[in-house]
């Protein structure tokens, strides 16, 4: 059983999380920002190395597509390009409906990884 105590260590807990992700957030933008200025994707410095990369995404008109044809199984967070692919040659898309679904958006996420030197 949990007392109190365990529910007041998980509020703080809670709110140090809120805390941090926004301090990440803001250090991720950061260094993207700096990288895109720099026109570079990788970087390498002083044992640490960071690099964007890049996630495909298709409009969420494609999404709704998906929906009305009842194909929800192939969504996640978003469709993939490689089930854009595949509903393109199943359903014959016009030139406006490709033109409509696949307006790709890269969303950038940042990778850092610390250098372990023997």
């Amino acid at each position: 059983m949990f007392d109190v105590k365990t529910l007041e260590e998980y509020y703080r807990l809670k709110c140090e999380e809120v805390v941090v992700k926004r301090q990440i957030n803001t250090l991720r933008n950061e260094i993207i920002n700096g990288l895109h200025e720099m026109e570079l994707e990788v970087y390498a410095s002083e044992g640490y190395t960071a690099e964007i990369k890049y996630l495909h995404q298709t409009t969420p008109e494609f999404v709704d597509f998906l929906k009305q044809t009842n194909n929800e199984h192939l969504i996640k967070e978003t469709a993939s390009c490689k089930v854009y692919e595949v509903m393109k040659c199943r359903y014959h898309f016009s030139q406006e409906e490709e033109d409509r679904y696949y307006g790709l958006k890269e969303v950038p996420y940042l990778y850092v990884k610390k250098i372990e030197y023997e």
